[in-house]
């Protein structure tokens, strides 16, 4: 979907929650967007999950954090 409006710059990663370091440098993303994982983790994973991207993010960068979706958040849910 970025790509097809204009956003050439848009890189998703996947990790698997057991895989803390990100293989990116240092204050190198200026945003992270968080969603539907937490859930899954322990809470040292998570917060191992949120020193790491604080480790990525350049400062005054944007860490956005959707915990989980539920039947109710989605759209056809509040018809």
């Amino acid at each position: 979907i970025a790509k097809t409006k204009g956003l050439e710059n848009i890189i998703p990663i996947h990790t698997k929650s057991e895989e803390l370091k990100i293989n990116l440098e240092s204050e190198s993303i200026d945003t992270v967007l968080l969603y539907d994982v937490l859930h899954y983790m322990e809470a040292l994973g998570r917060k191992r999950r949120y020193e790491e991207i604080y480790r990525i993010l350049k400062t005054g960068g944007l860490l956005s954090v959707y915990p989980k979706h539920r039947k109710s958040d989605e759209p056809l849910g509040n018809l």
